[in-house]
């Protein structure tokens, strides 16, 4: 249902929001890994 309402509003720009999120939750991830490493 979420996916469906979703798609009725943003349409194309719902998959870049995908994208963009799994981006930035990827780097953020990383960042967090390697800072924690680095510290100790």
């Amino acid at each position: 249902f979420c996916y469906k309402f979703n798609r009725r509003y943003f349409g194309e720009k719902l998959f870049d929001r995908v994208v963009l999120a799994a981006i930035s939750y990827n780097t953020d991830f990383k960042s967090r890994t390697y800072r924690r490493t680095t510290c100790g």
